[in-house]
């Protein structure tokens, strides 16, 4: 016969590995052992930054449903994407609500009427008087 290979004390050798007290450890057998011996230590991995959620508000919030049109929708989602506007939709929406209410009810259907005529929407007609302003 062969000659007898000695055996590996994985006791040991888990305990070099993990630097626990063999009572704490759950118990692991030699081939396991073995395997976890040949892997090399990984070095600290650095977290990726952690995106902050919403920055809090001074007033409390009303949750409201609001339903896009598919078209608005995606254009949400391109223009995220592309990090043109905040990532917060209700951001947005309080945006728009903010500048909809700043109109008086005249100047607000005289742009909606506009809008209508010209096939545009009212965002667009906004735009073009932004553009004109600035």
């Amino acid at each position: 016969m062969g000659t007898k290979k000695s055996k590996v004390d994985t006791s040991a050798l888990f305990r070099g590995i993990v630097g626990h007290d063999e009572s704490e450890a759950p118990e692991v057998n030699s081939g396991e052992a073995e395997a976890a011996a040949k892997l090399p230590v990984a070095e600290e991995v650095k977290a990726a930054p952690v995106k902050v959620g919403r920055k809090p508000n001074k007033e409390k919030n009303i949750q409201v449903s609001i339903y896009l049109t598919p078209d608005q929708a995606k254009e949400l989602r391109v223009q995220d994407a592309l990090k043109e506007k905040e990532t917060d939709k209700s951001a947005i929406a309080r945006t728009g609500i903010e500048i909809a209410l700043s109109l008086n009810k005249e100047t607000y259907a005289a742009m909606k009427v506009a809008a209508d005529k010209v096939g545009k929407t009212p965002g667009q007609i906004v735009q073009k008087a932004l553009e004109q302003y600035l």
